[in-house]
């Protein structure tokens, strides 16, 4: 269906080489638009690019390699992979709430989980096909979203408990334990952890069209079918998001309590 027989090395319009370099065009405004209004982002967006750039194709050819392995060495080395993704997403969702006794933990359980349950009932359910080629980028997609609203939810759950201090201590010394006390500020968290994936569910199809089904029409599979197939994969990411968003929250107020009357002394957010 599609008219592209493209080729990753071609130099030539279309080609891979070509529109990674021309592609370089849009990176060039947003560096200049960041300069211009004296943002400070430049250096970021070069080292992000081109971090960003190295993970993506070494990634490709991983992938290329993992193709060509037999069944069962194939399925331990997509595991593997998988769990490779849940571990780094783990860490650098832990980032966002360091000043936790121990971030890791909370963020872990929550990317593990929703990847586990999110992955395993679309597999079982026979949704999502038993193939690399499949399990792979989903689960990348999964892992991803997953790992955003984490870092959105801890962030916001930390600001709130930061700014709201004297009231949730307030409720403690009222009787009501942590979970109750911090309960306002942790649906909060998870609300507005949620909100760019909802916002893009409302739009689905009218403002945003995802990369998944670009890929998938580009790629030259029938337009309904891609359809079908996104709207599946934004359920995964609905669902997947809830779940680390709920666990990662839950188990982060266990940590910002000390004796269940009063909260953990929490640093001031430093800038990044």
């Amino acid at each position: 269906m599609s008219e592209f027989d493209f080729d990753p090395w071609s130099l030539e319009p279309y080609g891979g080489l070509w529109i990674l370099l021309m592609s370089v065009v849009l990176l060039v405004i947003a560096v200049a638009l960041s300069r211009m209004r004296s943002m400070g982002l430049e250096k970021d967006m070069a080292i992000a690019s081109i971090r960003g750039g190295i993970q993506i194709m070494a990634m490709g050819f991983l992938i290329y390699a993992v193709f060509g392995l037999e069944d069962l060495l194939l399925w331990t080395v997509v595991i593997a992979f998988i769990a490779g993704m849940v571990v780094v997403g783990t860490y650098t969702s832990a980032k966002r709430a360091k000043c936790l006794p121990n971030p890791v933990k909370a963020t872990f359980w929550g990317l593990a989980l929703a990847t586990l349950i999110t992955l395993g009932t679309m597999m079982s359910l026979r949704v999502l096909p038993m193939r690399p080629e499949f399990v792979i980028p989903i689960a990348g997609m999964v892992v991803g979203n997953s790992m955003n609203a984490t870092s959105l939810s801890l962030n916001r759950l930390l600001a709130e408990t930061r700014g709201f201090k004297s009231r949730i201590e307030a409720r403690m010394l009222l009787g009501a334990d942590a979970e109750t006390s911090l309960r306002p500020h942790v649906r909060s968290a998870v609300r507005s952890s949620l909100i760019p994936t909802l916002d893009s569910l409302k739009t689905l199809g009218i403002v945003f069209i995802p990369g998944g089904m670009t890929g998938m029409l580009m790629g030259g599979v029938d337009p309904i079918w891609a359809a079908q197939y996104q709207l599946v994969i934004f359920f995964m990411i609905l669902c997947s998001g809830t779940i680390a968003t709920v666990v990662s929250t839950t188990l982060a107020t266990k940590q910002l309590t000390k004796d269940g009357v009063t909260l953990v002394d929490l640093p001031e957010e430093e800038e990044e």
